[in-house]
Protein backbone atom coordinates (compact mmCIF):
# COMPACT_ATOMS: atom_id res chain seq x y z
CA UNK A 1 0.00 0.00 0.00
CA UNK A 2 2.89 2.35 0.72
CA UNK A 3 4.27 1.96 -2.80
CA UNK A 4 0.82 2.44 -4.32
CA UNK A 5 0.56 5.88 -2.73
CA UNK A 6 3.50 7.25 -4.81
CA UNK A 7 3.98 9.60 -1.87
CA UNK A 8 7.42 10.22 -0.35
CA UNK A 9 6.27 9.10 3.10
CA UNK A 10 4.52 6.01 1.77
CA UNK A 11 7.47 4.95 -0.38
CA UNK A 12 9.95 5.55 2.44
CA UNK A 13 7.79 3.55 4.82
CA UNK A 14 7.40 0.70 2.34
CA UNK A 15 11.17 0.52 1.78
CA UNK A 16 11.88 0.58 5.49
CA UNK A 17 9.20 -2.06 6.02
CA UNK A 18 10.98 -4.38 3.58
CA UNK A 19 14.13 -4.12 5.66
CA UNK A 20 12.29 -4.43 8.97
CA UNK A 21 10.18 -7.36 7.79
CA UNK A 22 13.25 -9.21 6.56
CA UNK A 23 14.95 -8.95 9.96
CA UNK A 24 11.76 -9.77 11.86
CA UNK A 25 11.04 -12.82 9.69
CA UNK A 26 14.60 -14.09 10.11
CA UNK A 27 14.21 -13.77 13.89
CA UNK A 28 10.87 -15.57 13.75
CA UNK A 29 12.33 -18.45 11.73
CA UNK A 30 15.32 -18.74 14.05
CA UNK A 31 13.14 -18.92 17.17
CA UNK A 32 10.55 -21.25 15.63
CA UNK A 33 13.42 -23.52 14.58
CA UNK A 34 14.61 -23.68 18.18
CA UNK A 35 11.11 -24.50 19.44
CA UNK A 36 10.60 -27.22 16.83
CA UNK A 37 14.03 -28.75 17.46
CA UNK A 38 13.31 -29.01 21.19
CA UNK A 39 9.65 -30.05 21.08
CA UNK A 40 9.47 -31.77 17.68
CA UNK A 41 6.09 -30.22 16.98
CA UNK A 42 4.68 -27.04 15.46
CA UNK A 43 1.16 -27.64 16.71
CA UNK A 44 0.12 -24.53 18.65
CA UNK A 45 -2.50 -26.51 20.55
CA UNK A 46 0.17 -28.89 21.86
CA UNK A 47 2.53 -26.19 23.17
CA UNK A 48 1.94 -24.46 26.49
CA UNK A 49 3.98 -22.43 28.96
CA UNK A 50 7.30 -22.67 27.09
CA UNK A 51 8.54 -19.48 28.77
CA UNK A 52 9.00 -21.48 31.98
CA UNK A 53 11.25 -23.92 30.14
CA UNK A 54 12.81 -21.78 27.39
CA UNK A 55 13.22 -18.28 28.79
CA UNK A 56 15.62 -16.81 26.22
CA UNK A 57 13.65 -18.27 23.34
CA UNK A 58 10.46 -16.72 24.72
CA UNK A 59 12.14 -13.29 24.94
CA UNK A 60 13.29 -13.35 21.32
CA UNK A 61 9.93 -14.63 20.06
CA UNK A 62 8.17 -11.88 21.99
CA UNK A 63 10.39 -9.22 20.43
CA UNK A 64 9.71 -10.60 16.96
CA UNK A 65 5.96 -10.68 17.63
CA UNK A 66 5.87 -7.14 19.00
CA UNK A 67 7.85 -5.97 15.97
CA UNK A 68 5.27 -7.59 13.72
CA UNK A 69 2.37 -5.83 15.41
CA UNK A 70 4.16 -2.46 15.31
CA UNK A 71 5.08 -1.72 18.92
CA UNK A 72 6.73 1.72 19.35
CA UNK A 73 10.47 1.46 19.84
CA UNK A 74 10.83 -1.40 17.35
CA UNK A 75 11.51 -1.24 13.62
CA UNK A 76 7.99 -2.28 12.61
CA UNK A 77 6.43 0.78 14.21
CA UNK A 78 8.51 3.32 12.27
CA UNK A 79 7.89 1.60 8.95
CA UNK A 80 4.13 1.21 9.47
CA UNK A 81 3.81 4.80 10.71
CA UNK A 82 5.34 6.18 7.52
CA UNK A 83 3.13 3.95 5.38
CA UNK A 84 -0.03 5.05 7.19
CA UNK A 85 0.94 8.74 6.96
CA UNK A 86 1.34 8.36 3.21
CA UNK A 87 -1.92 6.42 2.92
CA UNK A 88 -4.03 8.94 4.79
CA UNK A 89 -2.74 11.72 2.55
CA UNK A 90 -3.64 9.85 -0.64
CA UNK A 91 -6.15 7.06 0.08
CA UNK A 92 -7.80 7.64 3.49
CA UNK A 93 -10.14 4.65 3.15
CA UNK A 94 -7.23 2.29 2.54
CA UNK A 95 -5.51 3.87 5.51
CA UNK A 96 -8.48 3.04 7.74
CA UNK A 97 -8.52 -0.55 6.43
CA UNK A 98 -4.81 -0.78 7.12
CA UNK A 99 -5.38 0.28 10.73
CA UNK A 100 -7.97 -2.51 11.10
CA UNK A 101 -5.50 -5.00 9.66
CA UNK A 102 -2.83 -3.89 12.11
CA UNK A 103 -5.28 -4.37 14.99
CA UNK A 104 -6.08 -7.91 13.81
CA UNK A 105 -2.36 -8.64 13.64
CA UNK A 106 -1.95 -7.48 17.23
CA UNK A 107 -4.77 -9.75 18.38
CA UNK A 108 -3.45 -12.97 16.87
CA UNK A 109 0.17 -12.27 17.82
CA UNK A 110 -0.74 -11.61 21.45
CA UNK A 111 -2.98 -14.68 21.58
CA UNK A 112 -0.16 -16.79 20.14
CA UNK A 113 2.28 -15.51 22.76
CA UNK A 114 -0.21 -16.07 25.57
CA UNK A 115 -0.95 -19.63 24.46
CA UNK A 116 2.46 -20.98 23.52
CA UNK A 117 4.82 -19.18 25.90
CA UNK A 118 2.86 -17.70 28.79
CA UNK A 119 0.06 -20.21 29.22
CA UNK A 120 -0.10 -22.88 31.92
CA UNK A 121 2.79 -25.33 31.93
CA UNK A 122 1.56 -28.66 30.57
CA UNK A 123 3.38 -31.89 29.61
CA UNK A 124 4.60 -32.15 26.06
CA UNK A 125 3.08 -34.72 23.70
CA UNK A 126 4.64 -38.19 23.94
CA UNK A 127 6.40 -37.84 20.58
CA UNK A 128 7.90 -34.51 21.60
CA UNK A 129 9.10 -35.84 24.94
CA UNK A 130 10.64 -38.89 23.27
CA UNK A 131 12.46 -36.70 20.76
CA UNK A 132 13.74 -34.42 23.50
CA UNK A 133 15.13 -37.42 25.39
CA UNK A 134 16.84 -38.94 22.36
CA UNK A 135 18.24 -35.71 20.92
CA UNK A 136 19.28 -33.77 24.01
CA UNK A 137 19.86 -36.23 26.83
CA UNK A 138 22.98 -35.61 28.90
CA UNK A 139 25.34 -38.61 28.85
CA UNK A 140 25.68 -38.21 32.63
CA UNK A 141 21.93 -38.55 32.96
CA UNK A 142 21.91 -41.63 30.76
CA UNK A 143 23.55 -43.57 33.60
CA UNK A 144 20.40 -43.06 35.65
CA UNK A 145 18.21 -44.66 33.00
CA UNK A 146 17.44 -48.32 33.71
CA UNK A 147 18.43 -50.43 30.73
CA UNK A 148 16.93 -53.87 30.14
CA UNK A 149 19.10 -56.54 31.74
CA UNK A 150 19.17 -60.28 31.28
CA UNK A 151 16.49 -60.68 33.92
CA UNK A 152 14.15 -58.48 31.88
CA UNK A 153 15.00 -60.46 28.77
CA UNK A 154 14.18 -63.67 30.60
CA UNK A 155 10.90 -62.13 31.73
CA UNK A 156 10.01 -61.32 28.15
CA UNK A 157 10.93 -64.79 26.99
CA UNK A 158 8.70 -66.23 29.68
CA UNK A 159 5.67 -65.00 27.80
CA UNK A 160 6.92 -66.63 24.62
CA UNK A 161 8.12 -69.99 25.98
CA UNK A 162 7.35 -70.73 29.65
CA UNK A 163 9.36 -73.94 29.64
CA UNK A 164 12.47 -72.25 28.29
CA UNK A 165 12.01 -69.40 30.77
CA UNK A 166 11.88 -71.87 33.67
CA UNK A 167 15.12 -73.49 32.55
CA UNK A 168 16.84 -70.14 32.17
CA UNK A 169 15.67 -68.92 35.57
CA UNK A 170 16.98 -72.12 37.19
CA UNK A 171 20.31 -71.60 35.43
CA UNK A 172 20.47 -68.05 36.70
CA UNK A 173 19.77 -69.24 40.23
CA UNK A 174 22.61 -71.77 40.13
CA UNK A 175 24.98 -69.22 38.59
CA UNK A 176 24.28 -66.55 41.19
CA UNK A 177 24.07 -68.72 44.28
CA UNK A 178 27.78 -69.67 44.60
CA UNK A 179 28.96 -66.09 44.29
CA UNK A 180 26.43 -63.95 46.09
CA UNK A 181 24.73 -63.70 49.43
CA UNK A 182 21.01 -64.49 49.02
CA UNK A 183 20.12 -61.82 51.60
CA UNK A 184 22.09 -59.20 49.65
CA UNK A 185 20.41 -60.23 46.43
CA UNK A 186 17.00 -59.95 47.97
CA UNK A 187 17.88 -56.58 49.50
CA UNK A 188 18.93 -55.05 46.20
CA UNK A 189 16.51 -56.76 43.88
CA UNK A 190 13.82 -54.28 42.76
CA UNK A 191 10.34 -55.42 43.59
CA UNK A 192 7.35 -54.66 41.43
CA UNK A 193 6.15 -51.95 43.84
CA UNK A 194 9.55 -50.24 44.03
CA UNK A 195 9.93 -50.32 40.24
CA UNK A 196 6.51 -48.74 39.82
CA UNK A 197 7.35 -46.01 42.33
CA UNK A 198 10.67 -45.32 40.56
CA UNK A 199 8.95 -45.09 37.18
CA UNK A 200 6.37 -42.71 38.61
CA UNK A 201 9.12 -40.40 39.89
CA UNK A 202 10.96 -40.24 36.56
CA UNK A 203 9.83 -37.28 34.45
CA UNK A 204 10.77 -36.54 30.85
CA UNK A 205 13.52 -33.90 30.64
CA UNK A 206 12.46 -30.35 30.03
CA UNK A 207 13.19 -28.89 26.57
CA UNK A 208 16.54 -27.16 26.46
CA UNK A 209 16.68 -23.44 25.87
CA UNK A 210 18.54 -21.87 22.96
CA UNK A 211 22.24 -22.66 22.76
CA UNK A 212 24.89 -19.96 22.83
CA UNK A 213 25.17 -19.96 19.04
CA UNK A 214 21.40 -19.74 18.61
CA UNK A 215 21.19 -17.02 21.24
CA UNK A 216 23.96 -15.02 19.54
CA UNK A 217 22.25 -15.22 16.14
CA UNK A 218 18.91 -14.13 17.61
CA UNK A 219 20.60 -11.33 19.56
CA UNK A 220 22.20 -9.91 16.39
CA UNK A 221 18.81 -9.81 14.64
CA UNK A 222 17.22 -8.26 17.74
CA UNK A 223 19.91 -5.57 17.79
CA UNK A 224 18.96 -4.50 14.26
CA UNK A 225 15.27 -4.41 15.21
CA UNK A 226 16.02 -2.15 18.17
CA UNK A 227 18.52 -0.03 16.25
CA UNK A 228 16.04 0.83 13.50
CA UNK A 229 13.23 1.33 16.01
CA UNK A 230 15.13 3.65 18.34
CA UNK A 231 17.31 5.47 15.81
CA UNK A 232 15.37 5.45 12.53
CA UNK A 233 16.47 8.79 11.06
CA UNK A 234 19.86 7.69 9.66
CA UNK A 235 18.06 4.89 7.81
CA UNK A 236 15.27 7.17 6.66
CA UNK A 237 17.70 9.72 5.26
CA UNK A 238 19.40 7.04 3.17
CA UNK A 239 16.02 5.79 1.94
CA UNK A 240 14.70 9.30 1.18
CA UNK A 241 17.53 9.94 -1.26
CA UNK A 242 16.52 6.93 -3.35
CA UNK A 243 12.81 7.69 -3.00
CA UNK A 244 13.28 11.26 -4.28
CA UNK A 245 15.17 9.99 -7.31
CA UNK A 246 12.50 7.38 -8.04
CA UNK A 247 9.66 9.90 -7.77
CA UNK A 248 11.58 12.30 -10.02
CA UNK A 249 11.45 9.73 -12.80
CA UNK A 250 7.67 9.57 -12.52
CA UNK A 251 7.51 13.35 -13.01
Amino acid sequence: MGIATLHPLGLSGATLQMFSHGIMTALFFAVVGVVYDRTHTRDILALNGLAKRMGATAVFFTIAGLTSLGLPGLSGFVAELLVFLGLFQTYPILGALGIIGAAITAVYILRLLAKVFFGPLEPLPQAAATHAVSAHANPADAADVDLPDTHDAHTVSAHANPAAATAVNLADTHAVAPHADPSAISAHAPTGTHAAEHAAQVEPPKPMDATRVETFAAAVLTAFVLLVGLFPFPFIRVIDAGVAEALGRFG
